[in-house]
């Protein structure tokens, strides 16, 4: 009974929780039509308008849920017909949007549903699906719960190994969520398959453990349901003492007889039942009556029956036959009427012994009862085995799957960290050579820088030289002369005429303006102070080379403060090329004829302007150009900044550095 109740409970719960999900995140709209659709469909028959009215929803998942709550009222109102169609439909939308928790679940109500039919093969195929869904979606406990509901239905059928080892496995999952109410069940079932295999002691121990959690929890009436099963066992193995005091002990429960009508009379019914094994009758009359009218009174009609085989069997003890054999009859007729085997093949066995001249008919029809059950138990258990060979192929293929899944994702992983590894090295490799290639290129502009110096410094000392040689010229050779010629036009001046005395006169006064220029030639000669050897030097010739090609001479004014001495040759280099990169642009676009470049020292920065006033142009478009672009890289190269401002005006360059 309990597992018949439990998966409609928790559908409901299930359903139920599922939607409070959505409300959080579903349009108001769709909120009340599904509140609506939910009412219109539990109690509509025109299956058609109900799902007309769905599509508004526009919303597959409460589409879906709605199909689900609809199947859930028509199981529970036992409409097989609309409990069929809502399951379908929940089945095709479940796979449609690929939500393979509801294709469990759709599973799960449809076992449910062949449960009720009393379907057991149906049943038990579609807890098993149910099961692989959950399991592959690593939901432990529903796919534990629907390993206990497969090891119930093996119990049921007698497969009791089968159902053993079913149960283990729920156990197993169902321990992870420690849910104690199904891990009650589990042990609750483990015991009933060892008292049925005669195996007491075990039986006993699994009780035992299931009345554990009814201990912990504190819940008296479940004490008492699980302190019943105790007793049963203790009277099944011939301990009646034993049975007996659980059975009183679970009697004494406070009110357990209008809380739990069913299971005070199954305790009564028992516990006289264990006194008449006995053989101590004095009360139990009475207590099989309460017991019966109990069980009359709820409708428990599997109760009833066992009720009277009981009481069959207490005539029979005190000797009044037509008693037993009313009461073996009833009990038979009962049992038959509600397909209840177990105490159908009890009531023939009972009848057999009571009535004599029938003894042959009863054993006759017992022996073909049981060999009818165990043939179709038999069938049931090869179908059953079907099931688990399929599921363990389909698992076997599933773990193959996943192994080949894994050796190709653990190739393509590989691969791609050895490409990845790869490219990491190929371009490491290129960095390398990028690095060694500018520091290379630094090198040789450094070394470019240098012999322009050097150059620079021998035309000045070869300039140097020959200045020195030409004023050493003059001083030692043409003054020394002009002095003797001075000298001698000094003695003239013994003539006293007055004309030879003028013209003395005139030739010593030129002779004195000669020997003084010359002498200032010479000075001028010997005097360092022009000379401007190095960056500003090569920066000016820059400019008078680039004149012959613009048509014009730039001008350059230059900080007498800045410290060339103190910056580094890098630094100038570039500089010194980023400027012939700016004349360049300058021929090649500008259209100018002025250009002026300033060099000025603020701040410990300097900064160098370009300036010129031909046509400008668009920045944005011009950005990408290599020229700017080589001149943007080596003021970056120098830890510099660049700057640049372009209109009909003409161009400004800025170049600040931190010296």
């Amino acid at each position: 009974m309990d597992i018949r109740i439990f998966p409609f409970f928790f559908i409901f719960l299930f359903c139920s929780c599922n939607q409070e999900e959505q409300k959080a995140v579903v349009h108001p709209f769709e909120n009340r039509h599904y509140l609506e659709l939910l009412e219109v469909g539990k109690e509509s028959q025109q299956l058609d308008s109900i799902n007309e009215l769905l599509i508004e929803l526009e919303n597959d998942s409460l589409i879906n849920s709605l199909y689900f709550k609809y199947a859930y009222y028509s199981l529970k109102n036992g409409d097989s017909k609309k409990f069929r169609y809502w399951n379908r439909k929940a089945f095709i939308k479940s796979i449609k949007i690929n939500d393979t928790l509801k294709i469990a679940e759709a599973h799960w109500d449809l076992a449910s549903y062949f449960l009720q039919d009393n379907l057991i093969d149906s049943s038990y195929y579609n807890y098993n699906k149910a099961f692989l869904f959950y399991d592959a979606g690593k939901e432990e406990f529903l796919s534990g719960m629907m390993l206990l509901n497969m090891a119930i239905l093996q119990k049921n059928i007698k497969d009791y190994a089968g159902s053993e080892v079913t149960t283990i496995k729920a156990i197993n999952k169902i321990k992870k969520a420690k849910n104690k109410s199904q891990l009650y069940k589990a042990y609750n079932n483990l015991g009933i398959i060892y008292k049925e295999l005669g195996d007491y002691k075990k039986a006993l121990e699994y009780h035992g453990r299931a009345l554990e959690f009814h201990l912990i929890s504190g819940n008296l009436l479940l004490q008492a349901s699980s302190l019943n099963n105790i007793g049963n066992i203790y009277k099944e193995d011939g301990y009646f003492d034993e049975a007996i005091e659980k059975y009183q002990t679970a009697l004494q429960v406070d009110s357990i007889e209008i809380k739990r009508p069913q299971l005070y009379a199954m305790l009564l019914d028992n516990r006289a039942h264990a006194r008449l094994k006995k053989t101590d009758t004095v009360g139990i009359f009475s207590d099989f009556l309460e017991a019966l009218q109990i069980r009359e009174k709820i409708n428990h009609e599997s109760g009833i029956v066992v009720n009277k085989i009981h009481l069959s069997e207490y005539y029979l003890f005190k000797k009044d036959s037509l008693k037993a054999l009313k009461y073996a009859s009833q009990a038979l007729a009962l049992s038959e009427q509600t397909s209840n085997h177990r105490d159908i093949l009890n009531s023939m066995l009972l009848l057999a012994e009571i009535d004599i001249n029938n003894e042959g008919y009863f054993l006759r029809k017992h022996i073909e009862l049981s060999d009818s059950l165990q043939n179709k138990e038999r069938r049931v258990r090869n179908k059953f085995a079907r099931i688990h060979f399929e599921t363990d192929e389909f698992i076997a293929k599933n773990k193959q799957l996943n192994e080949q899944k894994k050796w190709l994702i653990g190739g393509s992983s590989g691969a791609l960290i050895l490409s990845f590894l790869a490219i990491i090295i190929f371009r490491q490799k290129a960095k390398h050579r990028k690095l060694k290639n500018e520091r290379d290129q630094q090198k040789a502009n450094e070394e470019i820088y240098r012999l322009l110096l050097d150059q620079e410094n021998k035309i000045e000392d070869g300039k140097y030289k020959e200045k020195e040689r030409i004023s050493k010229e003059l001083h030692d050779g043409v003054l020394s002369k002009l002095f003797g010629i001075r000298f001698t036009l000094s003695n003239l001046n013994l003539k006293c005429d007055q004309d030879s005395i003028k013209i003395k006169e005139k030739h010593l006064d030129d002779l004195r303006q000669m020997e003084q220029e010359i002498r200032l030639i010479s000075h001028e000669l010997q005097n360092n102070k022009f000379q401007e050897v190095g960056f500003l030097k090569l920066l000016r010739k820059l400019l008078e080379d680039q004149a012959m090609i613009l048509g014009f001479l730039p001008t350059i004014n230059s900080d007498p403060s800045i410290p060339w001495e103190r910056i580094s040759n890098p630094i100038k280099m570039n500089l010194y090329r980023i400027i012939q990169e700016a004349f360049q642009n300058i021929k090649r676009y500008s259209g100018a004829s002025k250009a002026e470049i300033k060099l000025i020292l603020k701040e410990e920065c300097l900064i160098i302007s370009i300036n010129d006033n031909g046509r400008g142009f668009d920045i944005d478009k011009k950005v990408q150009g290599i020229g700017l672009a080589n001149m943007r890289s080596r003021t970056k190269e120098i830890g510099g900044s660049f700057y640049i401002k372009s209109g009909k005006m003409g161009t400004l360059i800025t170049i600040k550095i931190s010296i």
